[in-house]
């Protein structure tokens, strides 16, 4: 393989970021200094709030979902292969499939 071939989506890139509008992360003013006070605070409780929802979810739903899936897991399995040994045959009922002829 070519070298500029391997080097072309980098400098693809390069290219869009320079030809971007918006300017780099690091040339922007911190939120402290361009948000309203009580807007900045209410980011700050959000944020609080969202790491306390992620603890939520991350000790006590995932432990949850692990031990439904322990205890119904070997059942589900057990039921499905049962229906696979003995499946249903296909019973055409009356007063379902009507079609206009």
């Amino acid at each position: 393989m070519n070298v500029l071939t391997r080097l072309a989506p980098a400098a693809r890139l390069g290219q869009r970021r320079a030809m971007s509008s918006t300017p780099a992360k690091s040339s922007l003013p911190p939120h402290e200094q361009v948000m309203l006070k009580d807007a900045y605070e209410a980011r700050q409780h959000a944020e609080a709030a969202v790491s306390s929802w992620k603890k939520i979810n991350l000790f006590l739903v995932v432990p949850a979902l692990a031990l439904v899936t322990w205890y119904s897991g070997p059942k589900e399995l057990a039921h499905i292969a049962h229906l696979k040994e003995h499946a249903q045959e296909f019973q055409p009922l009356p007063y379902m499939r009507k079609r206009k002829n």
